[in-house]
């Protein structure tokens, strides 16, 4: 006779679920799942599971099931696995995975913005907002005070490394130099950029003489680089 898997946690690792029975409820297993990754992440993180779990069954009793939680630092997902065993050898192992939400501190536009206006203190504001995946910018005012802005900016948008002109980058129609590498050859030629862009930024370019766009990463200020994957594209 098959019963629904009664759920208790022992200390010891990897942590075991114990049965009392043959089929393990896909939402008690979620459950647990979501339970021991939520333990190992900030304590305002939040996890969405990506997709229902199902029951899992077997023909014995006596099945014994591991949660392994991921190895790797967490980011945006993990996948939390489940491993079952039966006179300790492992039958069956299935993936559960989350996306992770965090609160991250943001700066974002205190009223309308026009593109190309100076940043001042009264321009900006810190949030707090709920996010997946969070752009790597300074959540510090100081940061972003006395630059201009590439573009409009409404309030309460969020302002990035992506939204200011530093004067490292380059701009719509400036000459650049591009640097043309494959492997260990090097080629440099002029060209000039149909698009702004910040150090990192991928921008259209021209080569002088043709008016075919090429996709390019700006190295900084005047110097752009593609590289020979780029040029298939």
């Amino acid at each position: 006779m098959k019963f629904l898997a009664v759920i208790a946690f022992v200390l010891c690792a990897p942590l075991h679920i114990v049965l009392a029975g043959s089929t393990f409820s896909g939402e008690r297993l979620a459950q647990a799942a979501k339970q021991q990754l939520a333990a190992v992440l900030e304590p305002d993180a939040e996890l969405l599971l990506q997709q229902a779990v199902a029951d899992v069954e077997f023909e014995h009793d006596g099945i014994r099931a591991a949660i392994q939680l991921p190895t790797s630092s967490v980011v945006s997902f993990a996948t939390v696995a489940i491993q079952f065993s039966h006179a300790g050898s492992i039958i069956r192992t299935i993936e559960i995975p989350f996306s992770v939400i965090r609160y991250v501190d943001v700066v974002v536009a205190a009223r309308d913005l026009r593109q190309g206006q100076t940043l001042q203190a009264q321009d900006l504001q810190v949030q707090r907002v709920r996010r997946v995946r969070a752009e790597q910018s300074s959540a510090k005012l100081s940061h972003y005070i006395g630059y201009k802005l590439r573009h409009n900016i409404q309030k309460d948008d969020e302002i990035t490394n992506r939204s200011i002109i530093t004067g490292n980058g380059v701009t719509r129609g400036q000459p650049v130099t591009i640097v043309v590498s494959s492997g260990a050859i090097e080629v440099r030629a002029r060209g000039r950029a149909l698009e702004d862009g910040e150090p990192g930024d991928y921008i259209r370019a021209v080569r002088a003489g043709t008016r075919t766009p090429l996709t390019v990463q700006v190295i900084d200020a005047g110097r752009v680089s593609i590289t020979t994957e780029l040029a298939t594209r």
